[in-house]
């Protein structure tokens, strides 16, 4: 079973009615959940989609929605490095750490026209350890590095 990255573009199009993107990412979403696929997410996705929903109306409600969408899901907290994961139910949180944090670091001094923010050099990071290709996102700094987007 093939994992897929989730970004808080794909969170957020979940989360807000308002989103132009909300109908295709529940659909999308739908379809990740009948296929059975494992998702990964990192703590940092979560905080940054956090504050970009608390930003909008009724965004206190709706972060809180986003709390319990996490908690229903079986969101697994994976601390350290990288182990070997193993597919699982749920959306996989997997935390940052120095190592993922160096390689970001990396990633952001080698694109330095592309404007990758923090939080996505380290998705990168996490993506190339866990050898991730697909990610469920609408932001298109995930083509730079060659990854595929869902939806396309």
């Amino acid at each position: 079973m093939s994992r897929i990255f989730v970004d808080s573009a794909a969170f957020i199009a979940l989360h807000s009615a308002t989103d132009r993107y909300a109908g295709v990412a529940s659909n999308v979403y739908r379809r990740l959940v009948s296929d059975k696929r494992s998702l990964v997410t990192t703590n940092l996705v979560v905080a940054e989609t956090c504050n970009l929903l608390n930003r909008l109306r009724n965004g206190y409600r709706i972060t809180l929605d986003f709390r319990d969408f996490l908690a229903a899901s079986g969101t697994a907290y994976v601390p350290g490095d990288l182990p070997a994961l193993l597919p699982q139910k749920g959306i996989m949180r997997v935390y940052s750490t120095p190592s993922l944090e160096r390689r970001a670091w990396e990633i952001f001094a080698k694109y330095d026209t592309a404007r990758f923010s923090f939080t996505d050099c380290v998705s990168f990071a996490v993506m190339e350890a866990l050898s991730i290709k697909q990610a469920f996102t609408f932001d298109e700094h995930y083509d730079v590095l060659g990854f595929e987007r869902l939806p396309k």
